[in-house]
C-alpha cells in the first residue's frame, strides 16, 4: 500500500495494512509540513474511538518514506503553523538549547525555505533519537506527548476547528501555565517559551473551548490510568520535560478554567 497526504491518511493507511489486510507493507509520502517533520516516522497509528482521541492503534512503520518538500508549497498558514507547532515541540523537548534557536529563527521559518527544511531535519533527528530508545512507548518515548494531553482536549472540545499542531501549540502552553501554577519557580520557563508559542496560535486566541467538553476530553486520555488523576507531560523549572501525575481536583479544575478563559490572551 501506499499512502500519499497527511496524518489522517498516515493513520488509516497504517491500521489498515497491520488489521484488515494482515501485515502487508506499506509506503507514505507525506505532503503536509506535520507529517514530514513529526509523525511519518515512529510507526505509530491513532484511530479516535468513542470520543477519546487516538485511543486504537498499531505500531507498523512504513517500509519506506519519501519527502518531497515542494508540497509545503501548496499550503495555508495554518497548515505550515500546525507543522510549526509540532516543531516547536520537539526543539523544547530536545532542551533550551534547541528551543532558544528555532525561536530565534521561528519568522524565518515561514519566509526562507532553507531554514524551514533545517528545521524540519533537525526535528526528524531529535525524534529519531527518542524513538530508538523506545520505540514502543513505554518510558522516555512518551514526552513526546508535551503538548497532547491537553491539545487532544482541546480538539474534541471544540469539534477539531482547531487544527493538530496548533492545538499541540496552545497545549504546551497550557502545560506550561499549569506547572508555573503549581510551582512558581517554574514560571520564568512559562513565560519564556509563552512568547514563541502566542505567535504560532495568534489567530486561535478567541477560539471558544467549552470546559465541560474539555475536561470530559481529557479524562479520555490514552495515558491516564484512572479517573482520580490525569498523566500530563510539563516542563520544570529548568525546562527539562517529563511525564506526571496531577490530580483530577477542584484545583486542577480552576487552573484549567482560567487558562482557557484568559491564559491565552495574556
Amino acid at each position: 500500500m501506499i499512502a500519499i497526504g497527511g496524518g489522517i491518511i498516515q493513520d488509516i493507511t497504517c491500521f489498515l495494512a497491520a488489521t484488515l489486510l494482515r501485515g502487508v507493507d506499506w509506503w507514505f509520502i507525506p505532503t503536509t509540513l506535520l507529517a514530514q517533520c513529526d509523525s511519518c516516522i515512529g510507526s505509530k497509528s491513532s484511530i479516535n474511538c468513542a470520543d477519546a482521541k487516538n485511543i486504537l492503534g498499531t505500531f507498523t512503520p512504513p517500509k519506506k518514506i519519501f519527502i518531497f518538500t515542494e508540497f509545503l508549497q501548496t499550503l495555508g498558514d495554518h497548515e505550515l503553523q500546525s507543522g510549526v507547532g509540532e516543531m516547536i515541540k520537539v526543539h523544547a523537548i530536545s532542551g533550551p538549547d534547541a528551543l532558544n534557536k528555532i525561536s530565534k529563527n521561528y519568522d524565518h521559518l515561514f519566509t526562507d525555505t532553507p531554514t524551514l527544511l533545517r528545521y524540519l531535519q533537525h526535528s526528524l533527528e531529535i525524534k529519531k533519537h527518542i524513538i530508538e530508545q523506545d520505540e514502543f512507548d513505554q518510558d522516555i518515548r512518551n514526552i513526546m506527548n508535551y503538548g497532547h494531553t491537553f491539545g487532544h482536549a482541546i480538539e474534541a472540545a471544540t469539534q477539531y476547528t482547531v487544527p493538530h499542531g496548533i492545538a499541540v501549540t496552545i497545549g504546551m502552553d497550557m502545560a506550561n501555565y499549569l506547572a508555573s501554577k503549581y510551582d512558581s519557580q517554574k514560571y520564568f520557563f512559562y513565560n519564556q517559551m509563552h512568547t514563541i508559542l502566542k505567535k504560532n496560535y495568534q489567530s486561535f486566541t478567541k477560539h471558544a473551548i467549552p470546559l465541560d467538553h474539555f475536561l470530559s476530553a481529557i479524562l479520555k486520555d490514552k495515558k491516564n490510568t484512572g479517573k482520580n488523576s490525569v498523566s500530563v507531560i510539563l516542563p520544570n523549572e529548568l525546562g527539562v520535560i517529563s511525564k506526571t501525575k496531577l490530580n483530577n481536583d477542584s484545583l486542577f479544575r480552576q487552573y484549567c478554567s482560567d487558562y482557557l478563559l484568559h491564559g491565552r490572551e495574556q
